[in-house]
């Protein structure tokens, strides 16, 4: 969650080059530069009353789907998506060589999981039973020191509860559209967590977490309850070695109850990371066994948790 407003930004702005025009619609009526814009982008599909139209800074799309695999994907009732000159940057040939948007932000409402089956009746049912959940996310970039806040990206959902995060980062000063977009890079300052779990940690975060973790310290024939029990052991060493200069008494025994109630935390858990010196992240590094260890060596800590 951390670069997903600046990975969907920069996925817009590297899009592939548009189609050949089609036909004009109906009473020669000219498609929405954001309409022209989506025929390139092949991961969007169109949902029943689907509609774009132009934003004064941006794009709103309604009722459309985000194509996540052969075997589901993510509908959602509405999108707008704003940026510092976004709108330029949905041309044919868009300046991959200038600076990032100076600013962004993104509102996604009413998501949900859409399979991708044959079966009616539980392509019914599956809508049925789910509460939609809604996602924010906001930035401002300043080009002269790189200083990149992610002011807040947030999942929330009226049953599940709550998930947020916000940062500051660092990207190269002289770093242009089109080189972040091909090997993203950053240092991390402060990181800011807020759970509010009422069943959101484990019906969004967990199954990914679940799979890092089996995939990285057993193999296909393992037990996965095993392995997710054996890094859990292996957590708790790594918090109870952290010196108290790194994170107090009552932040450590507030972490280690959190890990210790994985995978099912319940109720308010909030974790504040500091890094006297930034912490260096590249896409290679963003995986848990990588980025996990480096945060616990360097970072200053502060948690609270309470348990419902």
């Amino acid at each position: 969650m951390r670069f997903i407003l600046p990975s969907i930004l920069l996925s817009f702005i590297a899009a592939p080059a548009f189609a050949e025009t089609k036909p004009p619609l109906k009473e020669e009526a000219p498609l929405s530069r954001c309409a022209e814009f989506l025929k390139g982008i092949n991961i969007v599909e169109k949902g029943k009353d689907f509609s774009v139209r132009d934003s004064h800074d941006g794009c709103v799309i309604s009722n459309a789907l985000f194509s996540s695999g052969d075997l589901m994907s993510w509908a959602f009732d509405r999108v707008e998506i704003e940026g510092d000159r976004l709108r330029d940057f949905m041309s044919d040939t868009p300046d991959m060589a200038s600076r990032p948007p100076q600013w962004a932000r993104l509102a996604i409402d009413g998501v949900r999981l859409s399979l991708k089956i044959d079966d009616k009746l539980t392509k019914f049912i599956s809508p049925v039973q789910q509460t939609p959940s809604d996602f924010t996310a906001s930035y401002r970039f300043d080009p002269k020191d790189g200083y990149l806040h992610i002011q807040n990206a947030e999942m929330s959902n009226v049953r599940l509860g709550k998930v947020a995060i916000s940062g500051e980062f660092n990207l190269p000063t002289e770093s242009s559209i089109g080189q972040l977009a091909a090997n993203p890079t950053a240092t991390l300052s402060r990181l800011h967590l807020r759970l509010d779990n009422q069943g959101i940690w484990e019906s969004l975060i967990v199954p990914s977490l679940a799979n890092v973790v089996f995939r990285a310290w057993s193999n296909d024939d393992a037990d996965p309850e095993a392995a997710i029990a054996q890094y859990i052991t292996v957590a708790s060493a790594a918090v109870q070695a952290m010196p108290d200069s790194q994170i107090d008494a009552e932040s450590k025994k507030a972490l280690l109850r959190f890990i210790q109630d994985m995978p099912n935390p319940t109720g308010y858990f909030a974790l504040d990371l500091s890094f006297e010196t930034p912490l260096p992240i590249g896409l290679s590094d963003l995986s848990p066994e990588k980025l996990a260890p480096r945060a616990l060596s360097d970072a200053k800590m502060s948690v609270s948790y309470k348990a419902r």
